[in-house]
Formats: C-alpha cells, sequence, structure tokens
C-alpha cells in the first residue's frame, strides 16, 4: 500500500534540506569546540600552580591535607605531598578528607586523570579545560530546545570565548567539573520537561544530580533553581519518577556524606570568618558595586578605564527580568543566574563576605549569561534575517575577543624560582628550616609542598620549626653543612628561633618568602675550631 500523497507545506523544509541543515550544524559545533578548547588550553604552563591548585593536586593522593600535619621539630626527609610516586590508592582519599569545604569526587576523578596522563601541571589543568569544553555541548541542546539551533550555536559561541570561562578552566579547582554537571542535570531537565521518560532516564537525572552535588554544595541551590523551572512543565508521570530518583539520590547522599559535611561546618565558618571577611568600612554598598560588575565579568575581562560599562551591563539583567513575563524561555536562565549570583551576594550581605569579588564562585553563571545575551533580543521564526538579533551577541564576541589576551591573566606569585634557586643551592648534606608562624601554621608546610612538587630530585632533610629551637635541634643543625630558613616574606625574625646560627647570606623574593643561608656553630669553644675547619 502506497501512502497518501500529503502536500508539503511551503515553510516545511524538504528531507535533504533538514540533513544539511543538522550537517551544518555538527560541523558548527565542532568548530566551536575546537576553539573554545583552544581558547582555554592557551599558555596552560605560564603560571605555576597557585595555593588551592596545590592543594587540589595533594588531595589526590589519598594522604590528605599532608602540608598541614607535618611532624614538628623534627629533621627529617618529607614525601613529596602532591606527587603520585608511592602515593596510596585512591579510596584513601574518602578516610583522609579532612581540613576542607567541599565534596570529594573532583579529587577522586583528579586522581584517576592523573594517573593516566600524568602528574604535571599541564596534564592537571588539561583535566578542567576539557570538562569547561565539553560544558558546551549541554548549553547547546539546552538552548536549541528552547529557541532553536541558531540562538543554540550563537550562545555556544559566546560562552566559548567567555573570559571567566576560560580563567577558571586553567585552574585546578572543582568548578569546572560541577559546571558541566550542572549544565547537564539542566539538560536532562528541560527534556524531561519537552517530552514524557522512562525510569532510565529519571535515574540517569538523579545519578547527575548527585554527582553534582557531590562536587560543591552551592550546587543544591542551582539544581533547585533548575528543577522549579522544569518540573512545572513535566508531565505527572515524568515528575514523579523525577521526584522518586532525585530523593533516592538524596538520600544516598545524606546517609554517604552527611555526617562528613557536618564536621566541614567549622571550617566554612573560618573560612567565612577570616580570608573571606569584607573589610570595606561599609560591606552592603561594597557587595552592590561587586554586583553591578559581575554580568560584563562573567562575559569579558574588563579593562580598568570601562568601570562605568562594566555596571551598566545590569541594565541588561533588569531589561531581561521585565521581558521574562512574557518570554519564557528567559526565565529558566534569570533562575539559574539567581541561584550562583543572587545567592552568592545573599551570603556576602548575612556573613559579611566578598565572595563576589572571585570568579570562581560566579562561573557557574556564566553559560546563563551568554545565553540571555542571546535571547533576550525576540527572534520569531524569521527573527534571524533581522540585524537585531546578530548585533548584540556579535558585540559581545568582540568584547570577548579583545578581551582574550587578558583573560588568564593571574596575580598570584609563582613559585618556580624559588624551587629553582633551592634545587641549585641546597646539596644533600644540607637542612632546610621551615620556621611554623603562630598565625599562618599551615604556611610553613605550604611553601615546601610548593617547591617539592617541581623539585626532580630526592628531597633533603627538612625541619618544620614550632617556636625556638632547643638545644638538641641546634646540636643536629650543627652537623649540617649549611642550614637553609625559608620564611614567610615577612617574618624577619625567623633566624633568632635557631640558637647560635650564623648568617651567611640569602635572597628574598618579595611578598612570597625570604630565605637565608647559613650554619648553627656548636656549642661552646668547639665554635672557632669548627669555623676554622668550615670557613
Amino acid at each position: 500500500m502506497h501512502e497518501p500523497n500529503i502536500p508539503r507545506s511551503k515553510d516545511t523544509p524538504s528531507p535533504a534540506a533538514q540533513w544539511c541543515c543538522r550537517w551544518a550544524t555538527s560541523v558548527a559545533l565542532i568548530c566551536l569546540l575546537v576553539i573554545g578548547f583552544a581558547a582555554r588550553a592557551n599558555q596552560l604552563d605560564y603560571y605555576s600552580l597557585e595555593l588551592d591548585e596545590f592543594w587540589n593536586a595533594e588531595l589526590t593522593t589519598g594522604w590528605g591535607t599532608l602540608h598541614e600535619t607535618m611532624p614538628r621539630n623534627v629533621i627529617f626527609v618529607p614525601p613529596a605531598p602532591t606527587k603520585l610516586q608511592g602515593a596510596p590508592g585512591w579510596w584513601n582519599i574518602l578516610s583522609h578528607y579532612t581540613n576542607l569545604t567541599h565534596p570529594p569526587l573532583f579529587s577522586i576523578l583528579l586522581r584517576f586523570w592523573r594517573d593516566a596522563f600524568g602528574d604535571g601541571d599541564v596534564p592537571m589543568r588539561m583535566f578542567g579545560v576539557v570538562l569547561s569544553t565539553l560544558t558546551i555541548l549541554p548549553l547547546y541542546a539546552t538552548v536549541a530546545m528552547l529557541a532553536g539551533r541558531r540562538a543554540g550555536l550563537l550562545t555556544a559561541a559566546v560562552f566559548s570565548l567567555a573570559s571567566s570561562s576560560i580563567f577558571i578552566a586553567q585552574q585546578v579547582r572543582p568548578y569546572n567539573l560541577v559546571i558541566v554537571l550542572q549544565y547537564t542535570a539542566v539538560y536532562l531537565m528541560v527534556r524531561a520537561s519537552n517530552r514524557p521518560i522512562g525510569w532510565p532516564a529519571a535515574i540517569l537525572l538523579a545519578s547527575v544530580c548527585l554527582a553534582t552535588v557531590c562536587t560543591h554544595y552551592f550546587s543544591v541551590v542551582f539544581l533547585a533553581a533548575a528543577a522549579g523551572f522544569a518540573g512545572l512543565r513535566m508531565d505527572r508521570t515524568s515528575r514523579r519518577r523525577c521526584a522518586v530518583a532525585v530523593a533516592a539520590a538524596a538520600m544516598v547522599f545524606t546517609l554517604a556524606w552527611l555526617p562528613v559535611m557536618l564536621q566541614q561546618r567549622a571550617m566554612m565558618t573560618d573560612a567565612a570568618t577570616s580570608w573571606m571577611s569584607d573589610v570595606d568600612p561599609n560591606p552592603s554598598l561594597a557587595t552592590l558595586y561587586r554586583l553591578l560588575d559581575v554580568p560584563f565579568r562573567l562575559l569579558a575581562a574588563p579593562p580598568a578605564s570601562a568601570k562605568l560599562v562594566t555596571q551598566l551591563s545590569i541594565v541588561w539583567i533588569l531589561i531581561a527580568i521585565v521581558a521574562a513575563w512574557r518570554r519564557t524561555e528567559l526565565r529558566l536562565w534569570l533562575y539559574l543566574l539567581a541561584s550562583t549570583v543572587g545567592f552568592v551576594a545573599v551570603l556576602d550581605l548575612v556573613q559579611r563576605t566578598c565572595l563576589l569579588g572571585y570568579l570562581r564562585y560566579l562561573t557557574p553563571a556564566a553559560p546563563a549569561m551568554a545565553a540571555l545575551a542571546v535571547l533576550l533580543v525576540p527572534t520569531g521564526a524569521a527573527g534571524w534575517k533581522r540585524w537585531g538579533a546578530w548585533v548584540v551577541p556579535l558585540a559581545i564576541l568582540l568584547a570577548e575577543v579583545t578581551a582574550l589576551p587578558d583573560a588568564n591573566k593571574r596575580t598570584e606569585p609563582d613559585f618556580r624560582p624559588i624551587a629553582k634557586f633551592l634545587d641549585e643551592q641546597v646539596g644533600p648534606d644540607d637542612i632546610v628550616v621551615y620556621p611554623v608562624d603562630p598565625n599562618w601554621k599551615w604556611m610553613a608546610g605550604f611553601l615546601y609542598t610548593t617547591w617539592s612538587h617541581y623539585r626532580g630530585e630526592p628531597m633533603v632533610r627538612c625541619l618544620f620549626l614550632e617556636g625556638t629551637a632547643d638545644e638538641q635541634l641546634a646540636m643536629q643543625l650543627a652537623n649540617a653543612r649549611r642550614v637553609w630558613i625559608v620564611a614567610n616574606w615577612f617574618d624577619a625574625d625567623a633566624p633568632q628561633h635557631i640558637p647560635r646560627f650564623q648568617p651567611l647570606g640569602g635572597t628574598s623574593f618579595p611578598e612570597v618568602v625570604t630565605i637565608s643561608e647559613g650554619r648553627v656553630a656548636p656549642r661552646g669553644p668547639a665554635t672557632a675550631t669548627q669555623q676554622a675547619r668550615d670557613p
């Protein structure tokens, strides 16, 4: 039996045209993935690791926060906290996850990545580059479902060159993993709101949500905002299946990790009241000014001279809020923006902190901001034929391209010259002393970690000195050929903690460390003999 000959509408493309459209879309999406990857992988080894990057590398070894638990007042050869050589199995990560404020999934996956590709800086950072690039896929798919393929491709293009995403992609931090998981969950939720889903799809959604929360606690608010948008649009059966699957995932998280999370609360409180505390005399006003900068900063690194322009970008969000009353496709992205930037702003106001000043807490909003940049100008069926639908996204792309040279710019110190200096000067018969500052007890172990990470040879004897060295320690130090004191750059009194320390030289790396070279004279009359033997 032949099918009836149904006349084709003028607006319905032919099968050949549909195939060409899908082929062109696939090619364009692959090109955007290549562009996004290239922008994120550029100059991966230009900067040394930062504090949190060293820390995340350290956690993958299964030894825990080793730089904070080094034995005090004992001369020994410590292990390299960030190196995988001789490290215990990955399962030890869970049992040594202490003094932290985030869940362990990122550390476990990074351990697998390092086992496969190496433990150098570039392989570790490449993990974030790959994850950030992959975020383009669920972002495109979500926008395409809501507003069409052209909007999806243009949103993916804007995000692929977003300065904030490029900046975070080059860092060994969990944010790249949490972002790709978040927007994968958003895609699955929006898809479930457009068509009925079965139990496998509901279980997949719940698994992605569980993985997201196991990467960063803040993602709970983000997922709740996405669920609020999609849940009301699901049919009753799909909503029930998703609710049951997500509830089961929440139960798994509660039983497996809630006790550890409660133990981490003290660390969270300490972080909020110490280095994240806002020292501005008017923290509420300071938070408002930071909030005005956020929309522009999410897409393009602004120059200092463009302060007024960046603050006026908040008008774009206000227009989107007004337009969202009539346009459903804008609401999802506003919800996601509020669940990240708005949530962080509320935390700053309540806790008197300055989280808005750190891009890493805001980067999950970058894909949502890219979508708003594309979708705010209404298009309709033939809207893409009008120049108004293209002018704003193209202007943002131009701003992003202009900002590319500064997209990955950092201000943190480079620890590689310090490690190179110690490698060249410290001999196998020397002892390196790291004074433990009472106010910065973690700093001594951290400074050692930076050296051991970049040192290719076996480590030498070290001493993490808390307080003043007693006579027994001084006698052991006197047997060394040289004693090197690596102290905070502001700790000018560090040599005074070692009795009979005789300075012979040293150097300083401004605002990082001061390195003093010397020796410890033997006790009593042997001092002159020792000096004659070892001038």
